[in-house]
């Protein structure tokens, strides 16, 4: 369901850039999204990030028709002041005022762009703050385009709005007095200055690192566009601001700056499209640098896409807790519909149910879960009338747990290796003569995997009927 909404959004804004820029950057867009593993995998995640990135991605849609609106009357001004009489300074003075004033009346101009990242913030990630500075600072101050009082006086009325709605669903919620969630982050990152207990991380690790992990095709393209477009230059220093600044932050991810994906997709397909689309003039020199942008474009996507799909098998393997539920519920679902009845009660641990245990893979209805941490060995479990146990093997495996057998075991993700040169290139030989492990033959690297947890049942529970 969250993928769709993602790509719901994803395609707003496509239709906004073929719109405006074109069908061959909309269908560059489209490629770059579909080639990137970070987006698909997190777009299925219920992480607030993700709700605020179909925020950002609606909101970037209206700021590139309003760009588009703003650059269009900004021309028709230029030609309607060139058409008058400059010896009569009295009427252009009175033409540029007018129009000046028709141009930062924001009740004329599509303010969505702004107000939707200002209730997002709000509501869901604090840090659009940041951006929303930028862009506005950008469009107020440098481009002129907007009228910083009007502007301001209508964010402020949706802060409060959002914020109205917000404090009253989550004090509900949480059972607290004028509870707002996003406040208490800023507390804990800014005042408070605790993001450091979660690991810390270089002052350039976006640009240098993180970045250049989930967009590494757009990113670079996205820099050249910043230097070579004017265009998307309007749209990328916004955002390059927002994440300069968020780097002051020590604990680093890349989910904090998910929303910049897009922009870079985007920017990047503007860049592209308009080179591809160079007059050449019959230019030797332009006609192959076209056909070599269009190869290696579509050859890197290509690969992109490869390790996107490879990467996407390999994720799964890092929620051995959560394929280890499902296998649990399952056994007992079996159970039950060959006759079997019985009190079922689980006992899930840290390790699992921080690798993929949800409340969305529970069956209330025929088993009862339990994740107390303080429950430990044996007898605690035995007192507790746990039937099963759902747990990370440990030195003391069958001395903690003696009144428990092993059921089922389910594997995790243990490491991954880059292969030599000389193995991958004997792998590649071998794909079509031997049948077995193509998959593995095929990648570049070696997926390890080890078992990771453990399916445990009590030793009496098959005789309690």
């Amino acid at each position: 369901m969250h993928r769709l909404i993602v790509g719901f959004s994803l395609n707003f804004m496509n239709s906004k850039i073929k719109e405006i820029y074109g069908k061959d950057a909309s269908e560059l867009f489209s490629l770059f999204n579909l080639t990137q593993f970070h987006l698909a995998f997190w777009s299925t995640r219920t992480l607030p990030n993700v709700f605020a990135l179909v925020f950002t991605n609606f909101s970037i849609g209206y700021w590139i028709t309003f760009v588009y609106e703003d650059a269009k009357f900004c021309n028709n001004l230029k030609n309607t002041l060139k058409s008058k009489e400059k010896s009569n300074l009295t009427s252009y003075s009175k033409i540029k005022k007018a129009e000046s004033i028709k141009r930062h009346d924001s009740k004329k101009l599509n303010l969505k762009f702004l107000t939707l990242i200002t209730v997002c913030g709000v509501i869901f990630r604090s840090e659009l703050v940041l951006l929303l500075g930028s862009i506005f600072l950008s469009e107020v101050f440098y481009f002129k385009s907007l009228n910083a009082f009007k502007t301001f006086k209508i964010l402020l009325e949706a802060f409060f709005n959002a914020l109205f709605v917000n404090v009253l669903v989550d004090s509900w919620f949480w059972n607290q007095k004028f509870f707002w969630p996003e406040l208490k982050v800023v507390i804990f990152n800014v005042i408070e200055n605790k993001s450091h207990l979660y690991g810390t991380l270089p002052f350039h690790s976006y640009f240098t690192n993180l970045l250049m992990r989930i967009a590494p095709l757009t990113y670079p393209i996205s820099l050249l566009s910043l230097i070579a477009i004017k265009e998307t230059r309007r749209f990328l220093v916004p955002f390059f601001c927002f994440v300069f600044i968020y780097s002051f932050l020590p604990h680093k991810e890349w989910r904090f700056v998910m929303y910049a994906i897009p922009m870079f997709n985007f920017t990047a397909a503007v860049f592209i499209a308009k080179l591809t689309t160079l007059k050449d003039d019959d230019e030797k020199f332009i006609k192959n640098l076209k056909l070599t942008t269009k190869f290696f474009i579509r050859l890197l996507s290509f690969i992109l896409l490869a390790l996107s799909i490879s990467g996407s098998f390999i994720s799964r393997l890092n929620y051995p807790g959560g394929n280890s539920l499902d296998k649990f519920n399952n056994i007992i679902k079996t159970d039950i519909k060959n006759g079997f009845q019985s009190e079922v009660k689980i006992h899930i641990d840290s390790f699992n149910a921080q690798t993929g245990v949800s409340l969305f893979l529970e069956e209330e209805k025929i088993i009862q879960y339990s994740k107390n941490e303080k429950l430990k060995f044996n007898k605690n479990f035995v007192e507790n009338n746990f039937t099963h146990l759902l747990i990370e093997k440990d030195d003391k495996f069958d001395t903690n747990f003696k009144d428990f057998k092993l059921l089922e075991k389910v594997y995790g993700l243990e490491s991954i290796r880059k292969k030599s040169i000389k193995t991958y290139w004997k792998d590649l030989k071998s794909l079509f003569i031997e049948k077995d492990q193509r998959m593995q033959k095929l990648l570049p690297f070696t997926v390890e995997i080890r078992a990771k947890s453990y399916i445990l049942e009590r030793r009496d529970f098959r005789q309690e009927e």
